[in-house]
């Protein structure tokens, strides 16, 4: 239970270390990066809960260390990147799975986190999804299986829906060009032109 700035979080650290040492194999390893970064995420909020008795300095601490284990996550990702096997294609779907989860329960405690803290852990995850989405997609072009389709499905239709609720109609063209490359399994392309949108929006 021990948390960032307790004087027995380092022991918590510690057996974690021992743990992931221990690990027989890489996928297991990599499960332990998702399972570390929930529990860093736990903590994270709890500590925001508590920041107007322990002060914003205990939050960034906790954001800190979640943001590293999401880093691991990352690396994870990236060796799988370029022609990822089943079990990495597995990994990203279940970190995609968790970091949809993850985002959901920082934007809940948003109200705790300081403003700076915020946008940095949203900006994490956010580059967490974009990778999750290329290691789908390149499996995807590889083996043209179902599960890495409907995973892709449902990740495209959650930004088109985002992008449609932030800029309105305006992105109404975007968001059915890339419908109409999604039904042709061009996914790659698809979530090119949501993002080529996006960066447009925001340089105007």
């Amino acid at each position: 239970q021990a948390l960032p700035g307790d004087s027995l979080y380092p022991v918590k650290l510690g057996i974690e270390k021992a743990q992931f040492a221990l690990a027989v194999d890489a996928d297991a390893r990599a499960q332990l990066r998702v399972e570390f970064a929930s529990r860093r995420l736990e903590e994270m909020v709890e500590v925001a809960a508590g920041s107007r008795n322990t002060g914003s300095g205990s939050v960034q601490l906790a954001a800190d260390r979640f943001k590293t284990e999401v880093v691991s996550i990352q690396e994870e990702l990236f060796t799988g990147a370029s022609a990822p096997s089943d079990s990495q294609t597995e990994f990203a779907r279940s970190v995609g799975r968790k970091v949809e989860a993850y985002s959901s329960t920082v934007a809940s405690t948003g109200d705790d986190l300081p403003e700076e803290v915020l946008g940095e852990v949203e900006d994490i995850l956010e580059e967490t999804k974009e990778q999750v989405v290329q290691v789908i997609i390149t499996a995807h072009e590889s083996e043209q299986d179902e599960d890495s389709a409907h995973e892709l499905d449902v990740a495209l239709a959650a930004e088109m829906e985002s992008v449609g609720a932030q800029y309105g109609d305006t992105a109404s063209e975007a968001i059915a060009t890339a419908e109409a490359l999604r039904k042709e399994g061009l996914y790659r392309r698809a979530f090119q032109v949501w993002k080529d949108f996006v960066f447009e929006a925001e340089l105007k």
